[in-house]
């Protein structure tokens, strides 16, 4: 799998304390995070009737991983950085590993990964620090 991050550019704003005070500044958060994910998924299928049931383990390592970079500018001021740089770790290219449990009705070829769901509901929140929910469907149709 080939992946990267793309941030979305430049915001300008204006900040202001009453009124009285004003000033233009932007952020800019583009940045380019090539990388490649070489990732293993082991699945074991279980049919029933017209139902498969399928419990599986993923993971993936991007290489390389990046830090996060940006800059923010404004009068008198310009600051831009990445999270590497200062010691907070390298976040672009985000290695995973979860279980997942796939529920597939075999007539439709339509499978629903509860596991994902279930896995980003209940370990995203404690994983990434800062998210509060994270919610995930994953629905795969194979005609």
């Amino acid at each position: 799998m080939v992946g990267s991050g793309t941030g979305s550019g430049a915001l300008n704003f204006t900040a202001s304390d009453n009124f009285s005070n004003t000033a233009t500044a932007s952020t800019d958060y583009s940045a380019n995070y090539p990388y490649w994910t070489p990732f293993a998924t082991f699945e074991w299928r279980i049919t029933h009737a017209a139902w498969q049931f399928s419990p599986r383990f993923t993971a993936g390592v991007p290489i390389p991983t990046w830090g996060w970079r940006g800059r923010i500018t404004g009068p008198g001021f310009d600051v831009a950085g990445d999270t590497e740089a200062i010691g907070r770790g390298r976040h672009m290219g985000d290695s995973f590993a979860g279980f997942g449990f796939g529920i597939t009705y075999s007539p439709w070829n339509l499978t629903l990964d509860a596991g994902a769901s279930l896995n980003q509901i209940l370990l995203e929140p404690r994983i990434h620090q800062g998210v509060d929910r994270a919610w995930l469907l994953n629905f795969e149709w194979a005609p």
